[in-house]
């Protein structure tokens, strides 16, 4: 007899085909059925998610597991057919077999270029950073410091930019209830998911572990991690947030640290392309000495020496102890460190401010009887400005923010939900301004022009808040300035834009000189002959 798949003879008392393998009882129907409901049942199972006591029972035969050598059915088929067919075996030409190498060797070429042009821009950007940051060796990697403000590591598995963030932290523990977050003030940014992470360790008033506050630089969202477990946010807990302006704090970190990269000619993608293996070469084969490993990164050392235990500065640093973070050329820092009061009630509000913890920048001026101020981050970018605010004694109170003395004596910011955020110093003023300020002061990039001088700046009998002069400014390549001078009652004069009425910045005039904080040509300019 003849197989029927096959086709191939059989011998009578054989019970299976010996080339298909094919059973010759005449069950073969049923069990092929039976094989069928088999695996429909475990398809049930496995895809529905029903439980075995859900399945109706099925009466399977009890079949032996196939050998994993076996060929599959479909295999079996096909040399079947080519059995039946009398088909040759493949065979792989020679010819095949060169294309093949040769495509192996063009792949091979290719990737070893892409590598060693990759190895190459990883150098560059190497050369960059170690440029204009120092470079020293971790516990388990490297990292590049800049101006105890970010530190960019790199380790084997990964790479991070560590930020200081030290006031959102400590008003996050104010939304928390805490007196901090049990942290030094600084987070972790990812540069591949764009996630913030603050690492804490505070116990909950219910009892719960909060170890991560995680903020999504790109969506603006926050979420934590209590009990190994992810929370957002809701309903007054995060208006609380939002009140604060805490997302606008680690935000501007961010753009702070891109932007120092691209004024050195680097991004982000870069930054995040540069490995570990590559900087330990450039430094290897360049000997390159690294910089002591710094314990007090990004400062946070010095700063929990004038913290108490509820998050607090304990003591006013001395501004002449500490650099100063804005853009102000260094021949301006006598002025600045004339024992200015920053107390409103004996120095008036006008003036310009700046947090040493944030680099950010506060500007307020008197105009007649009414203030203005602006808030100003660390890429110099207004984020919350207004008009028309109204003063007493302890606070200046705008329609969004308010302004208020800290118990250090420095100057703070709120939104009328929580306690004042921001320690702002004033850095403008003097207490022996020039009587005549007439001129063009300037350099070969910004010129400041004073015309029209109504009366002397040291006249007794002019008020703050007295339009005194004329400024023409122009800077940055071609933008002007068109505005007026207001004196106020540190001896600074606040640049009044005229057409829009807007704080263009506060201007120091002595020794024939000109400082200008807060504005868009921070600086120290001189007098021309």
């Amino acid at each position: 007899m003849y197989c029927k798949v096959c086709g191939n003879e059989i011998k009578e008392n054989a019970n299976f085909c010996p080339v298909c393998g094919t059973p010759v009882a005449d069950g073969i129907t049923e069990v092929k059925e039976d094989k069928e409901a088999e695996v429909k049942t475990r398809d049930m199972a496995q895809n529905g998610g029903i439980s075995n006591t859900d399945i109706p029972n099925a009466d399977i035969p009890n079949a032996s597991k196939p050998n994993d050598d076996m060929p599959n059915d479909s295999m079996q088929k096909e040399e079947m057919q080519k059995h039946r067919a009398g088909a040759p075996q493949k065979r792989r030409p020679g010819k095949l077999i060169g294309i093949a190498a040769g495509l192996i060797i063009v792949a091979a070429a290719v990737v070893l270029a892409v590598i060693l042009f990759g190895k190459k821009g990883e150098e560059e950007t190497f050369e960059k950073l170690h440029s204009f940051t120092e470079l020293y060796q971790t516990e388990n990697g490297y990292a590049f410091l800049y101006n105890g403000e970010w530190e960019l590591n790199y380790t084997q598995e990964n790479e991070f930019v560590r930020i200081s963030i030290t006031d959102a932290a400590q008003y996050l523990a104010e939304i928390f209830g805490v007196g901090s977050l049990g942290d030094d003030g600084t987070c972790s940014y990812d540069l591949d998911n764009g996630n913030m992470n603050i690492y804490c360790d505070v116990i909950m008033e219910d009892g719960g572990s909060l170890s991560v506050i995680t903020y999504n630089v790109e969506d603006g969202k926050f979420t934590f991690l209590i009990d190994g477990e992810r929370y957002e946010p809701v309903e007054d807990f995060a208006t609380s947030f939002e009140d604060y302006g805490i997302g606008d704090l680690l935000s501007a970190q961010t753009q702070y640290f891109e932007g120092t990269l691209a004024d050195n000619g680097i991004t982000v993608e870069e930054v995040a392309e540069l490995s570990y293996d590559t900087i330990k070469d450039c430094i290897e084969n360049k000997e390159i000495t690294l910089a002591e490993d710094d314990s007090t990164m990004l400062g946070s050392a010095e700063l929990s020496e004038t913290l108490d235990d509820s998050g607090e500065p304990d003591e006013t640093p001395d501004p002449e102890d500490m650099d100063e973070p804005g853009t102000v050329a260094s021949d301006s820092q006598e002025i600045f460190s004339e024992n200015l009061l920053t107390d409103p009630g004996s120095m008036g509000w006008g003036g310009a401010y700046i947090d040493d913890y944030t680099g950010e920048k506060l500007v307020i001026a008197m105009i007649g009887y009414e203030y203005s101020y602006k808030l100003i981050n660390l890429n110099g970018e207004v984020f919350q400005q207004e008009k028309g605010c109204v003063s007493d004694v302890d606070y200046l109170e705008g329609q969004y923010y308010i302004l208020g003395k800290n118990e250090n004596g420095l100057i703070g910011v709120t939104s009328g939900v929580g306690g004042l955020w921001g320690d702002y110093r004033r850095v403008s003023g003097t207490v022996d301004p020039d009587d005549q300020i007439e001129g063009t002061y300037g350099d070969s990039e910004t010129i400041i022009t004073v015309s029209d001088q109504m009366a002397s700046i040291t006249d007794d009998y002019v008020p703050s808040g007295a339009d005194i002069a004329a400024a023409t400014v122009n800077y940055n390549n071609g933008l002007v300035i068109e505005g007026r001078l207001y004196t106020q009652q540190d001896g600074s004069l606040a640049l009044i834009d005229t057409n829009s009425g807007t704080i263009q910045g506060i201007l120091t005039f002595t020794d024939h000189k000109v400082t200008a904080v807060g504005s868009g040509f921070d600086g120290t300019y001189t007098l021309s002959e």
